[in-house]
């Protein structure tokens, strides 16, 4: 081989101080190119011109392919020739890089530095590996007891090599039969129900040529023979009707509104354990959990859904059936509530002083004329886009309407009266206004928004707190 001829060459040349090396400098590198193929059989080789501390030498000398470090054994003549050979085999039309950076030391204890690397291939530059084409079933797949396993091989492997570097967990006793590129596993009687399998091919699955397979392997199926895998049938809102009993509504189905329930219904009796376990709801939102039967899951939440958010609600493949068979994949369903948003849509006064304010300001003051006796009383109309439709949910909202004095300290107006014309609008006399000609008095009207705002029972909310100042003068 015309390496291996150079190479002896260079050895001759060397010892006979027939070459011009520089005291101190690495004489050279084998394979001496980049980009030389290393044919069967030839050896990598370092040749210093010195002898050199050889345990530092080592920790600087470092053969690497694409997947990382390939572990080598190094062996040394005349403290100056170090001759590396894989512990691993090295496959054809695989890049490799030869590697010699870092500080050593020559014998007297020199300090020497290195910056050497050499890429080269083994037996050929061409790189066509083995490869799985396809396996029957799929990834992750559910299969019967008694169904093969087919894989498909872009050319034939070695079969030696095949079955020694397949793995099966857990253990399982199969017969295989490999025909050309296609290899078939079948049980030997049938592969153990309820159980989910790992199949493996490492890269020392070769052909015959020696081409390692790559990438390497890993696949999965589970056996489901004689019993149905666990899903959910059927989700949706659900009325609350009365503690027990939750029906899927039946007008506008696909509708999520402030007080319903969620329904989820299994197409097989379930582990109620394991499926609460495996239950969860984002953002999180304080609720129970009901059974009806072993195959029915209502979410009840204590007080409502939120306004204006997006929930998702997850059954993850953790819940059994009684039958101990998990769910194929994580139940996901994504819900986005019905529930308007609350407005103030207007404010009018209709003493003394008529207006309309559709957008409100904390800074900037709207006038109201002041009686020529003080306290006087202001009549304040508040119309909303969304209906308060109870008592309770009236209440509340009288109870939450406040106007205060600012900048001095005559008093705050309070209500006085209250009147509802409907749903939507409410009518508030506040008694407690003072003007004067020779001082101006500030007056803020706050009606409080947010989650823990005014609300009524549909679940609407105002996403801010309203504030308006006002201006009471002569």
């Amino acid at each position: 081989m015309k390496q291996s001829l150079l190479f002896s060459v260079l050895l001759i040349l060397f010892a006979c101080s027939l070459i011009d090396l520089r005291e101190h400098e690495m004489v050279s590198l084998y394979p001496a190119e980049d980009y030389q193929i290393l044919e069967e059989g030839d050896s990598m080789k370092i040749i210093f011109s010195e002898k050199v501390n050889t345990y530092l030498v080592e920790q600087i000398v470092s053969l690497n392919n694409s997947k990382g470090k390939v572990n080598c054994s190094f062996s040394w003549e005349g403290g100056r020739i170090l001759t590396l050979e894989a512990l691993e085999s090295l496959f054809q039309g695989i890049r490799y890089t030869l590697k010699v950076k870092g500080l050593y030391e020559n014998t007297r204890g020199d300090s020497r530095e290195s910056d050497m690397m050499r890429v080269f291939y083994y037996k050929s530059s061409s790189y066509d590996p083995l490869r799985l084409l396809s396996m029957s079933p799929e990834e992750g797949a559910l299969i019967g007891d008694g169904e093969s396993l087919v894989l498909s091989f872009n050319r034939v492997p070695e079969e030696a090599s095949l079955m020694k570097n397949l793995t099966l967990s857990p253990d399982a006793m199969y017969k295989s039969s490999l025909e050309g590129a296609v290899l078939t596993l079948s049980p030997e009687e049938k592969w153990e129900n309820l159980t989910d399998y790992s199949l493996k091919l490492t890269s020392d699955v070769q052909d015959g040529e020696g081409v390692a397979l790559d990438p390497e392997v890993e696949r999965s199926f589970m056996i489901r023979s004689g019993t149905d895998v666990p899903r959910i049938s059927r989700s949706g809102p659900a009325l609350k009707e009365r503690p027990g009993n939750y029906p899927f509504k039946t007008s506008n189905p696909a509708v999520l509104l402030y007080g319903e329930a969620y329904r989820m219904e299994f197409s097989s009796p379930m582990d109620l354990d394991t499926v609460e376990g495996a239950f969860s709801i984002s953002p999180a939102l304080a609720g129970n959990l009901y059974w009806e039967g072993n195959d029915t899951l209502i979410f009840v939440p204590e007080e409502g859904w939120l306004m204006d958010t997006e929930y998702t609600i997850r059954i993850s493949d953790n819940a059994e059936s009684l039958d101990g068979i998990t769910l194929k994949e994580d139940f996901i369903s994504t819900l986005t509530v019905d529930i308007p948003i609350l407005e103030l849509s207007s404010v009018e006064c209709t003493s003394s002083t008529s207006f309309t304010l559709t957008s409100y300001d904390s800074s900037l003051p709207v006038d109201i004329a002041g009686s020529g006796v003080s306290p006087y009383d202001q009549v304040f109309r508040f119309i909303f886009n969304c209906p308060f439709s109870t008592d309770q949910e009236k209440q509340d909202l009288q109870n939450r309407i406040t106007v205060y004095e600012v900048f001095s300290s005559d008093g705050s107006p309070r209500g006085a009266t209250y009147s509802w014309i409907s749903d939507y609008t409410l009518t508030i006399t506040f008694s407690g206004f003072y003007a004067s000609a020779d001082k101006e008095h500030y007056y803020l009207l706050e009606i409080p928004g947010g989650t823990t705002g005014i609300r009524n029972l549909r679940g609407s909310f105002m996403k801010g707190t309203v504030e308006q100042l006002f201006r009471s003068r002569l």
